[in-house]
């Protein structure tokens, strides 16, 4: 067995579209909301192109979890998806379009809804904070540049020395009277 992959080793598989088949069908139980969900998440799980033991492995998730998780059976938290997308698109070489994750995201926030409403309202609230923070740091970026488009600039700007009269042996300045 020398020169293969050891049993338990975390390798990529060689065929990704393979893994998708090598899950358990969708429950018919499971509603359409998580269903849409596990079905775009079954996707992304086949690009990654690895066991469904060693993607638990690399989520940090137990196995059974991330089965729930793809089967519809149990709604996955953002994280989760987040996670997901990171592996797959390192697996793809690129990283997903916008519009593909906000697909994603809103399936899971539907999925969340249908199936948990004090879990929805959570995941609300955080998606209300990430944006509150994403405007924060906007305005922050916008500030830095306006303070730096109204500095004006060296040749114009009249020097402190030339504004203040130094007050013996004290190393202070004090305005200059306009009289």
């Amino acid at each position: 067995m020398e020169g293969g992959p050891v049993s338990g080793e975390l390798v990529p598989e060689r065929d990704a579209t393979r893994r998708i088949g090598d899950l358990k069908p969708i429950p018919e139980q499971v509603r359409p909301e998580c269903r849409a969900l596990a079905e775009s998440l079954r996707e992304l799980f086949g690009t990654v192109g690895v066991s469904l033991r060693v993607l638990a492995v690399r989520l940090h998730y137990d196995a059974g979890t991330v089965s729930r998780y793809l089967n519809g059976t149990v709604v996955p938290p953002a994280e989760f998806v987040d996670q997901l997308f990171t592996h797959a698109a390192k697996a793809a070489g690129r990283p997903p379009s916008t519009e593909v994750v906000a697909h994603v995201h809103t399936l899971q926030r539907r999925a969340l809804q249908a199936t948990n409403k004090v879990g929805w309202e959570l995941q609300c609230l955080r998606d209300r904070l990430a944006d509150a923070d994403r405007q924060r740091q906007q305005a922050e970026v916008r500030a830095a540049a306006l303070s730096e488009a109204f500095r004006t600039p060296p040749g114009l700007a009249p020097t402190t020395r030339s504004l203040c009269v130094r007050m013996p042996g004290s190393g202070c300045c004090t305005p200059r009277s306009r009289t």
